[in-house]
């Protein structure tokens, strides 16, 4: 009998390959770089796109001043500083994008090119604000995915590996399995295929917001407002908040949309500090239950 783990290699099957990771200025996503940095020489080329902000204008500057200075690469720098280098200069490309606008404001060329630069893309941009405006966490988890799934249709159906989270089951209790749950409050159908028909769903989220949009006299208050919307339709259709509940919405657009196609769903729960590496203990920022560590 052949053991399965030793036939799974992630060098391997990544050697050679493009690699495209969105939300790459993010927590998750700067470890998963390291780490494939690091561990896995093989990959071709890395495919980053990040937005422009206020302070950094495109996404190699962005890059310098917000990830690669972070102290997650120090190992990389201590040990093997040339190689860390060469791969910044030789196998990164940037792309200066937004992942929730079409084609993400590239225009239809420039998304054709990079779709062409494409083998595999992991999906690790998220609003992790559990009390995110809903208009911001439904276009960030969810809406999003539909101009990737654009990109992984031109790219040739590549695989899409979609970073969710495992509070997807809301309100629900007892064991949960890896497959796809409905929604506590049973009012969203399930289509034959398996996911669940969110589209009637984001359509009528898309009209309160419009809604408050349009009655909210006080612009300085428009923020509470779509955030307490957000909790509202979250409580209602079975979800703690509005993060998980627009988490769960994406999983099912991407169920949607890569129906037939190699779609990988990873469920990370709460993430702390790294366990052994690149360091012990590396953490940036005040994550999830830090406050309470802090508290004490």
């Amino acid at each position: 009998m052949k053991n399965l783990a030793s036939e799974l290699s992630v060098a391997q099957q990544l050697a050679g390959k493009r690699v495209l990771i969105t939300g790459a200025t993010g927590f998750l996503a700067k470890v998963l770089l390291e780490k494939l940095i690091r561990d896995v020489p093989g990959i071709k080329q890395f495919v980053l796109v990040i937005r422009g902000s206020k302070k950094y204008n495109n996404a190699a500057e962005r890059f310098e001043r917000e990830i690669l200075s972070s102290s997650i690469f120090d190992r990389l720098r201590e040990e093997q500083a040339q190689y860390l280098a060469d791969v910044v200069n030789n196998k990164i490309v940037f792309v200066t994008g937004e992942v929730t606008e079409p084609l993400f404001g590239l225009g239809q060329l420039k998304f054709k090119q990079l779709a062409n630069t494409v083998d595999i893309v992991v999906n690790c941009a998220a609003s992790v604000n559990f009390r995110e405006a809903l208009d911001q966490a439904l276009e960030i988890n969810a809406l999003s995915v539909h101009k990737l799934a654009a990109l992984v249709r031109m790219a040739g159906n590549i695989p899409l590996i979609h970073v969710s989270t495992c509070y997807v089951n809301g309100y629900q209790e007892g064991k949960m399995s890896e497959q796809l749950h409905a929604s506590a409050s049973k009012l969203i159908p399930q289509h034959a295929d398996g996911y669940y028909e969110v589209q009637p769903l984001i359509s009528e989220l898309l009209r309160k917001i419009a809604a408050v949009k349009r009655h909210c006299l006080n612009a300085d208050d428009l923020p509470q407002a779509l955030t307490d919307l957000g909790i509202q339709e979250a409580h209602r259709y079975g979800w703690n908040d509005t993060y998980t509940f627009t988490k769960w919405i994406g999983e099912q657009i991407a169920c949607r949309e890569m129906q037939g196609k190699s779609l990988s769903i990873v469920r990370p729960s709460i993430i702390e500090s790294t366990l052994r590496e690149p360091a012990a203990g590396w953490i940036e920022g005040v994550k999830v239950g830090d406050a309470l560590i802090l508290a004490y």
